[in-house]
């Protein structure tokens, strides 16, 4: 075998060992990435969509209107229990 055949062989398998060497890495480092991603959300606790949405309908301001279909929902009897659930203080007028 010549000398130049032997060379072309030589960095042929080191380009081969450097292209398995990158992917293993990239591999390992995929891997260290999502442990931390999965580590950092089991830290976080859900929330309940229906306790998140209730608490923002508490906070809106009383709403004064005609219509007795609104009138009920912002100012009726399950607002009221909401707001006293949140300890938002209800004033005698409103009950």
């Amino acid at each position: 075998m010549p000398l130049n055949n032997y060379r072309n062989l030589i960095s042929f398998i080191d380009f081969n060992h450097d292209i398995v060497r990158r992917r293993h890495q990239r591999n390992m480092n995929r891997r260290i990435r999502r442990r931390i991603i999965n580590r950092t959300y089991r830290r976080h606790i859900s929330t309940n969509n229906a306790n998140t949405f209730s608490n923002l309908i508490t906070q809106l301001p009383l709403q004064i209107t005609n219509d007795p279909f609104t009138n009920q929902l912002f100012n009726g009897n399950l607002m009221k229990k909401l707001r006293s659930y949140r300890g938002v203080k209800i004033h005698q007028s409103e009950i």
